[in-house]
């Protein structure tokens, strides 16, 4: 985008001056017309006079565009190394809560499993079996929406350094 307006903004300044074009030809004769062989040359001079105005506010507009997107550029620069920190520390944030909602999974299976067996021994209620599964239940799911925020966290940190994730999950470029 800077690269465009640079050269649109050239392209504009070179249009306000008066320019000077040579060109050349070499010619083989025409019987019909009577016609020499030999090289010819054209000399052109432009000089644009009848829009001088529109063609320097157009350039002056130019101008502010480029500077704007100078700006911005510069902008972007400064703002990706914050960015890239922020994405990181998301990134071990949703990784750190997946890892401790996988543990509270394997937790809420032992409570599940142990319910089982005082059910069995008749020492604990349908209802509390019912609590504990839907304890499991939820633990899962939290697990899940866990690790979808890691890996989604992984892929923004990944594409922030240009790079794509394989299906292996390894950042390549």
């Amino acid at each position: 985008d800077v690269k465009y307006n640079q050269n649109l903004t050239t392209q504009l300044n070179r249009s306000l001056w008066p320019s000077l074009d040579l060109q050349a030809s070499y010619g083989v004769p025409d019987l019909r017309q009577g016609g020499e062989t030999g090289w010819r040359t054209t000399l052109f001079l432009t000089i644009p006079i009848s829009d001088k105005l529109a063609s320097y506010t157009s350039y002056k507009v130019q101008t502010f565009s480029e500077m704007v997107s100078v700006n911005n550029l510069e902008l972007l620069r400064r703002q990706i190394p914050e960015g890239i920190g922020a994405l990181r520390a998301e990134f071990e944030t949703a990784r750190d809560s997946a890892v401790k909602r996988e543990t509270t999974v394997v937790k809420s299976q032992k409570l599940l499993e142990d319910s089982v067996q005082r059910f069995k021994m008749g020492r604990a209620t349908v209802n509390d079996l019912f609590l504990d599964q839907s304890r499991l239940y939820d633990a899962e799911m939290l697990m899940v929406r866990g690790w979808y925020a890691s890996h989604m966290a992984y892929m923004k940190l990944c594409h922030s350094y240009g790079m794509s994730v394989t299906a292996t999950g390894e950042c390549i470029t």
